[in-house]
């Protein structure tokens, strides 16, 4: 899809945005539907916008943001895991832990 360069900015600009909201926000839920409102965009055009400029989708963005973030903090800093998980928008530490045995151990 061609854009004018103007539009291309405003678009860079608005999902600029919409990434440091995210940023700012992943202990909290985020509504799509919100997201969609501050860019200024319909929903359907707004997540068309965010993947084009993202390179994936809005939902598997938040997800990513908020695994580096944990990871991040898991790295560099004192943080109990707990608080961690929470910063990072995960209410249990089964969000970030490490899988359980699918089998029984004998």
């Amino acid at each position: 899809m061609e854009q004018r360069p103007a539009t291309t900015e405003e678009y860079q600009r608005k999902v600029n945005i919409l990434v440091e909201y995210i940023n700012n926000h992943l202990s909290e839920t985020i509504d799509l539907d919100i997201l969609a409102e501050m860019s200024g965009f319909s929903p359907w055009h707004f997540h068309r916008i965010v993947k084009a400029f993202l390179g994936e989708n809005i939902g598997a963005f938040i997800v990513r943001m908020r695994v580096e973030t944990a990871a991040r903090l898991l790295r560099h800093s004192d943080m109990p895991v707990q608080e961690i998980s929470w910063r990072v928008g995960y209410l249990s530490l089964i969000h970030i832990s490490e899988p359980t045995r699918r089998t029984p151990i004998s």
